[in-house]
């Protein structure tokens, strides 16, 4: 089921209802995510039976701060994303919401590579479509729906655009149904101790900041796997 959340009160009503899960999943739309002049417009939220959309833009931010706050910097709450790098730097410089207890899709992807391949024969991060096609869960909508947003490269007005228009809503959801398929796949093959490993570095990127006053951006770039992944976090 899909909720949308454009309201105070529609607001404190999803809140309410997720206060009680043990695991969501978490993304974000938006302008320049992770940029200092960077705007969200979109949290997605899932849960185990449904998905909700909050307005980002519709809601006060200082109601946003107040009610999603204590539900995303959570330590009992699992928040499962794909690369949470911008989305969490988009919450902190935005809305002042530290992101906490979080498991990075993407890293559990890298780390199950690395222990197939060996370290040195994976040289670059994957995005969730790639993933998504490798394990053969890609919505059969996703590449139509995903091209009619970009055309004339106009990405950010359409998801700043007000209504929200049902293609951004559409996809709004997909993704969050990919990355919920995609913790079904890995999350089984995981040890205690791979999923702590995983855990370690997924925190360390939400804990990122950006370099220097007035910096344009979070130094979140795809930088590399040795950069995203510490050494020690080797297999």
């Amino acid at each position: 089921n899909k909720m949308i959340a454009g309201t105070t009160e529609e607001l404190i009503s999803v809140v309410r209802e997720i206060s009680g899960e043990r695991t969501i999943y978490l993304d974000m739309e938006g302008e320049n995510l992770g940029r200092i002049n960077g705007t969200p417009s979109i949290i997605q939220i899932g849960t185990v039976n449904n998905i909700y959309l909050v307005d980002l833009l519709e809601i006060d931010r200082e109601d946003i701060k107040r009610y999603l706050s204590p539900l995303l910097s959570s330590t009992t709450i699992l928040k499962v994303m794909w690369d949470c790098r911008n989305d969490s730097a988009s919450l902190y410089l935005d809305l002042g919401i530290t992101l906490r207890n979080v498991l990075d899709l993407q890293v559990v992807y890298l780390y199950n590579r690395i222990r197939l391949e060996g370290f040195n024969k994976v040289n670059r991060l994957i995005g969730l479509k790639g993933t998504a096609k490798h394990y053969k869960f890609l919505p059969r909508n996703y590449n139509e729906l995903h091209n009619r947003l970009v055309v004339d490269d106009n990405w950010s007005e359409i998801m700043m655009d007000r209504p929200i228009s049902d293609d951004v809503l559409d996809y709004s959801v997909l993704d969050i149904k990919m990355i919920k398929s995609l913790y079904t796949n890995c999350e089984p093959t995981l040890s205690s101790k791979d999923l702590s490993k995983c855990k370690t570095v997924s925190d360390s990127r939400c804990t990122r900041r950006y370099q220097g006053k007035g910096s344009s951006n979070i130094d979140f770039e795809k930088q590399g796997l040795q950069n995203a992944i510490p050494f020690n976090f080797r297999y």
